[in-house]
């Protein structure tokens, strides 16, 4: 009944909460495969996200990362599809940049779950949240590179 309860809440009342619990597990799972940077280059994965899944995304590169590095980038799978998952390191800490589906809004932009702060916003028509183990202002200003990115 306790977990009913709470997946009503979490898809009904708050669904916004919902998908932040989900990318929180997305971003733990996804990163148990990727452990180090590999030197991937930001180009290379825009083409790959466009070529092999349609994702049409402008990652930072160079100094407008603001010591961003990118470790990987694939699909994961979303309520009724997918999305990009950009994992990223900013030192130690691991990040997240989830790009969502064209036309998926979420009715919140500051978001918390599982103890990782995420921050959505628009660009391009879709909704981007990043997400890591970081107090909310971290957050904030990672979203602002990746904001400012292909602008």
């Amino acid at each position: 009944m306790a977990v009913a309860g709470s997946a009503f809440y979490g898809l009904v009342i708050n669904p916004s909460k919902a998908v932040a619990a989900q990318l929180a597990l997305d971003h733990l799972k996804c990163f148990r495969w990727f452990e180090e940077p590999s030197g991937l280059a930001p180009a290379d994965v825009e083409r790959e996200l466009k070529a092999r899944h349609g994702i049409d995304v402008v990652l930072p590169s160079g100094q407008a990362a603001a010591g961003l590095t990118l470790v990987g980038g694939r699909r994961c799978l979303y309520l009724d599809g997918s999305l990009a998952h950009l994992l990223y390191r900013r030192g130690d800490v691991q990040v997240s940049l989830f790009v969502l589906p064209i036309g998926e809004k979420l009715g919140q932009t500051d978001l918390s779950a599982l103890g990782y702060s995420a921050a959505a916003f628009m660009r391009n028509g879709r909704t981007w949240v990043v997400l890591a183990h970081v107090p909310r202002a971290e957050v904030d200003e990672i979203a602002a590179v990746f904001g400012a990115a292909g602008q």
